[in-house]
């Protein structure tokens, strides 16, 4: 029986050694109302930018939540993400002034 194939990206029977591209990610879902119950947790969403970095040995890759890529458009944030080895971040960048989120700014930048 030969080796099982090793690397960071396993599932299953599935494995690769290198970066996957872009992963679709999951989108909320609008509804009439929040769910009740004690096992909900709730958050205000801000409008901003839904990433998802790339980070794979000192290289990075930043794409917007529909797989565009925004590497250079966002280089400095991503030049901050500073973590040694590889991982997929999916994540909302926002932009404050005064402690307020102000998304018509980050739209200019």
């Amino acid at each position: 029986m030969p080796a099982r194939p090793s690397g960071l990206f396993c599932e299953l029977s599935y494995c690769q050694d290198t970066m996957p591209g872009f992963i679709k990610p999951q989108l909320a879902t609008l509804k009439s109302r929040a769910p009740k119950g004690e096992h909900w947790l709730h958050e205000i969403k801000y409008d901003g930018y839904r990433v998802q970095v790339h980070l794979n040995r000192g290289r990075k890759k930043v794409y917007t939540r529909n797989g565009l890529d925004w590497t250079k458009r966002f280089s400095a944030i991503a030049g901050a993400l500073d973590i040694p080895g590889e991982a997929i971040i999916d994540e909302r960048w926002l932009s404050f002034t005064r402690a307020v989120p102000t998304f018509p700014n980050f739209r200019q930048s």
